[in-house]
């Protein structure tokens, strides 16, 4: 088994960039062994935005997020877009909304709660 690739984050005042893509081949990952061994090649990516209106002092902030999955085992493949909005009401509490569409079965998901860390 190997994995490789690369990945950035280009920071600015307000925005912040994040990308990555990455290669993974593994060999018998089932541990069938033999020769019923099969191997697996994987590659993917994703792409991020954040933005903060108010820099590292906001309340308010948005993500927006694409990732992308290939494979030689069909069911891994994945090509999805998110939008995210974010507030936060306390240090250590968000209230969240989100937007995804899956482009691979055609379908999309909305969410909205709370998300907490004690």
């Amino acid at each position: 088994m190997w994995m490789i690739g690369p990945d950035a984050t280009i920071s600015l005042e307000h925005l912040e960039l994040n990308v990555q893509y990455v290669e993974r081949r593994d060999k018998d990952p089932f541990f069938f062994g033999g020769s019923t061994a099969i191997e697996i090649k994987t590659r993917g990516a994703f792409a991020e935005v954040v933005y903060r209106p108010d820099g590292d002092n906001s309340n308010w902030y948005a993500v927006g997020l694409y990732n992308w999955v290939e494979s030689n085992i069909g069911a891994l493949d994945k090509k999805s877009a998110s939008f995210h909005l974010g507030y936060l009401l306390a240090r250590n509490i968000r209230l969240v909304g989100e937007y995804t569409q899956n482009f691979t079965d055609k379908y999309g998901k909305f969410g909205v709660g709370f998300n907490s860390a004690f």
